[in-house]
């Protein structure tokens, strides 16, 4: 049964790929000899230069003849001067200069930047963009730079003022807290990079600077260590100086021949626990992963003038087109002009608010018109505000990944008859989709379709948002529930008192005196919350399901039983229930044992007699100088060398048997069942997911991606959601034209979610179940829960150097074998300049990273965690190290490496 709704039939012609309609537009009109310049902005493309100079010379459909050299210049030179874009979306990079200072010695001061002359003082930047809605206060963070140069490399100044000092206690993750980050390139989109992470050294607990440089380069000079900036940071009342000049040898940049590079720099405050506010020079805060979001920068006698205004670019409603110009209070006053190639020029007067100036500008968007293809704010008294132009297929992407629905009366219903589903915001969805039609369909707690709730418990809605102008379908999944009496809401009440975060600052008398009226407002939220989302209603029906004697874990529990609903209607749906019917076999026992995990001498485990002692003084003093418990387990040729927990959790001490937070470990978790079903032929690493997923079928990826793709970051996603979401499939395939598959690695979650659930449509067992029945208990792991692919697992260090050992041994464990040796070796780090198309120098396999340093092997593997959790497993020395940790905690730069140094030179053979 179904229920079909219509749209307002408002005939909104759906925009097309706004792509295709440039380059279309530009070639026709190129073909023609009809050019229209563009005066303000002399930009180039030059993929399309190419493309245009190839179709205007070769093609035989247009011109017949030869085409003369002459005439092939003179088109370049006219494409120089269109200024053409052809990118969707972009930031629009100015053209800065930062002068030259022929001596300048890096002690913390301001002494030799000539500060009271702005052509000698280098490239001044008085305010940034930020991550948020607004600049933060002046008075809680406010820094400003200057750049310069010389033969030597290029110069930072940084003069930051900051009411509280948080840092990061590990080196590696310096960017978390308070923190510069500093990013430059060979030029704008250059392959040679780096990221300069800077703590201040101002937090009490850290007090001397300190940098983490991560140089993303392709091709490193010889003797990379000792390329190092030079760094030194002055105390100031309420704030610091810092300077650092980076050499231009760890580029491998000769300023002679190079006179253009690509800069960027964020600054990052974080207050206590509360949320991290970043402001960053160009506008995108994306430039760890992509080096054309940087400035260009030309190296130059003087500068240019001062950056003193920022502009943020945003689309209302896919309708309006919003400015907003930041300028230092200063300029309030001063005039402001904003324009682009589709709308003539504005001005308007800056006016003063709160510690800045501001101005705020807004046009239409018309969708049936191509985006514009240039946007330029000046501002009286700065240079040119660098203002990102809002990609059309962003936004579009965005709204179709939220979809946002609303059900009548509710997901959580009283009668028989079902909900009716309908778009949140109707208008707006009509304009991004054209007219459209909803046609919902239900399933009840067997998966059988249902034209009614006769009985109490979980129900299905299947969305199908059919789309006139396309032809397409976009389908989503809501989960419903209808209660067992006919009762309104304002009937039931939650019982208890409801206790407020102290986060948000609430006397607790003032609670209490009010606790009627916050027990109603939450017990109304549930109910509001229900009509626009469905994880009540998920909530309900899962708990509806599970018996009162059960003991709930997380392989039984709420989410694991919402799971799998989900795999068992989507393979009845689609057809994978047909399609796919080999069984996922458990591990096979083996004729005879191999290595698992046990007690055993020093001797076989090919370590110092005093191994376990040094070992365990290391980790004494580091859990005396920490405020987070762990646990760590050393194994050798399948001998335990040492095991034992370290600190206190919740004011209780930590055991063997407490588990943590594994974050990004899960990665290579879910990589290693994803191996043991290719062992199985079950699936193949290089075969296009929609061959296992129909949804992906004519989804209109530039090429639809695989399963390697899914788990080496290399399928065009960005995010780490999808965990959550019952229809990632759908989700994904609705926005697959904005996704550059195969195009460079941008590490993500949401692949790896998404491969999961194709494991599931192949096995017909959701993740958890799969983990569980699959991996965990024959390796005899009790304490791990595994509830995603990505990043939400929780184990124990001995759990994990089971998981370990068992991928040491080549796939087998005690008496299971997992997996061949050869398919475990498919699982280990490559190349992905292999597999894209931008020849990124990073290695990654599915789910693993090589890690050498300390003592370990160049065959050393495993996945990094955003806890610090550790595990490291060396193929050459026959060693499994794992650390369980919640968090990197104090000092934890200190000590983790001299941990992993104490046990490699433990190590008597190799």
């Amino acid at each position: 049964m179904h229920v079909i709704l219509n749209s307002s039939g408002t005939q909104f012609k759906h925009f097309k790929c706004l792509m295709s309609k440039v380059l279309l537009n530009t070639y026709k009109s190129h073909m023609q000899c009809s050019v229209r310049i563009c005066k303000r902005h002399l930009k180039r493309n030059i993929c399309l230069l190419t493309i245009l100079v190839a179709q205007f010379t070769f093609s035989s459909s247009h011109f017949t003849g030869s085409i003369s050299m002459q005439r092939i210049h003179s088109l370049i030179a006219v494409c120089f001067l269109l200024g053409i874009f052809c990118s969707i979306g972009y930031a629009q990079s100015k053209n800065f200069g930062i002068g030259r200072i022929p001596d300048i010695t890096v002690d913390g001061k301001t002494d030799d930047w000539n500060m009271d002359d702005d052509q000698k003082s280098g490239l001044q930047i008085n305010i940034f963009n930020s991550n948020g809605k607004s600049i933060p206060s002046t008075t809680d963070f406010r820094p400003t730079c200057r750049f310069a140069w010389n033969e030597q490399g290029i110069y930072l100044l940084a003069i930051v003022k900051d009411d509280v000092f948080t840092e990061s206690a590990n080196t590696s993750d310096i960017w978390r807290n308070d923190a510069i980050e500093f990013f430059m390139a060979d030029a704008v989109g250059g392959k040679q990079r780096l990221q300069l992470p800077i703590a201040p050294g101002m937090d009490l607990k850290h007090p001397q600077p300190r940098y983490h440089l991560n140089n993303q380069s392709a091709n490193k000079p010889d003797g990379v260590e000792k390329y190092q900036p030079v760094i030194a940071r002055t105390k100031q009342e309420h704030g610091y100086t810092l300077e650092a000049m980076i050499p231009w040898d760890i580029l491998q940049i000769d300023t002679r021949k190079n006179q253009t590079i690509g800069l960027q720099i964020f600054f990052n405050d974080v207050d206590g626990e509360s949320h991290r506010d970043q402001l960053f020079w160009y506008p995108s805060g994306r430039t760890y992963a992509d080096s054309s979001m940087m400035q260009s920068v030309f190296l130059r006698s003087s500068p240019s003038a001062p950056v003193n205004a920022s502009a943020k670019a945003t689309i209302e409603y896919l309708s309006w087109l919003k400015i907003d110009v930041t300028a230092v209070a200063e300029l309030a006053g001063k005039r402001c002009s904003f324009a682009t190639s589709n709308h003539s020029s504005t001005s308007k007067v800056l006016k003063p608010k709160g510690d800045f100036s501001h101005a705020t500008f807004r046009v239409p968007i018309d969708l049936n018109k191509s985006r514009p293809q240039w946007m330029n704010v000046n501002v009286e008294g700065s240079s040119d505000c660098p203002i990102d132009v809002p990609n059309l297929d962003d936004q579009r992407r965005d709204m179709l990944l939220k979809t946002e629905l609303r059900f009548e009366p509710s997901t959580i219903f009283q009668t028989s008859e079902l909900p009716q589903c309908k778009f949140t915001q109707p208008l707006v969805m009509e304009k991004l989709l054209g007219p459209y039609t909803i046609q919902t369909d239900y399933y009840d707690a067997n998966c059988n379709a249902a034209t009614s709730a006769e009985k109490p418990g979980r129900y299905a809605a299947v969305i199908k948002i059919h789309c006139h102008d396309t032809n397409k379908t976009i389908t989503r999944y809501r989960a419903l529930y209808r209660m067992p009496v006919n009762v309104e809401p304002w009937d039931m009440k939650f019982e208890g008192d409801i206790k407020l975060p102290t986060q948000y600052g609430i006397d607790p008398a003032v609670v209490k005196a009010s606790q009627l009226k916050i027990n109603n407002a939450v017990n109304w939220s549930f109910w509001d919350i229900a009509q626009n989302a469905s994880f009540n209603a998920s909530l309900l029906s899962s708990l509806s399901q599970i018996k009162p004697d059960t003991d709930i874990t997380v392989y039984n529990g709420v989410n694991t039983i919402e799971k799998q609903y989900w795999t068992t209607l989507e393979r009845k749906i689609n057809g994978n229930d047909k399609m796919f019917t080999r069984n996922f076999a458990l591990p096979a026992k083996l004729d005879k044992p191999v290595t698992s995990l046990h007690a055993g001498t020093m001797t076989e485990a090919g370590m110092t007699e005093d191994a376990p002692q040094k070992i365990d003084a290391i980790l004494t003093e580091w859990a005396k100088d920490t405020d987070e418990a762990f646990i760590a387990c050393v194994v050798r040729n399948g001998v335990i060398v040492h095991h034992k927990a370290y600190g206190t959790r919740d004011e209780k001490p930590m055991t063997t048997d407490t588990n943590s937070w594994m974050a990004s470990l899960s990665k290579l978790i879910s990589g290693t069942m994803a191996m043991m079903m290719v062992d199985q032929q079950l699936i193949n690493l290089d075969t296009p997911i929609d061959r296992y997923l129909p949804e992906m079928q004519n989804a209109g990826f530039n090429q639809v991606p695989t399963i390697r793709n899914l788990w080496t970051h290399t399928a065009g996603l960005t995010s780490h959601r999808g965990e959550d979401d019952p229809d990632l499939e759908h989700l994904i395939a609705s926005i697959a034209p904005q996704l550059n598959v195969g195009k460079k690695f941008e590490y993500d979650g949401m692949g790896m979610e998404l491969g999961i659930q194709l494991m599931g449509q192949v096995s017909g067992k959701c993740y958890p179940t799969m983990v569980k029945t699959h991996l965990l208990d024959p390796l005899g792991c009790k304490n791990t829960n595994c509830e995603n692919a990505s990043w939400n697992t929780a184990s124990t260090a001995m759990d994990m150097a089971k998981i370990g050992q068992m991928l040491l041994n080549g796939g087998s464990y005690g008496e299971y074998r997992f997996m061949s040796q050869q398919t475990r070796d498919a699982m280990l780090p490559i190349d992905i300049s292999t597999i894209t198309t931008d020849k990124s120098p990073t290695k990654y396999g599915i789910g693993t990273q090589w890690y050498t340093g300390d003592g370990l092997s160049d065959m050393c593997f495993a996945h990094g965690a955003a806890s610090s959790a550790t595990l490291r497993i060396d193929l050459k020395h026959n060693l499994v190290i794992s650390m369980t940790r919640n968090n990197a905690g104090k000092n934890f730069g200190k000590y983790h490496s001299k941990f992993i140094k104490t046990i490699t030179d433990c190590i008597k053979d190799n």
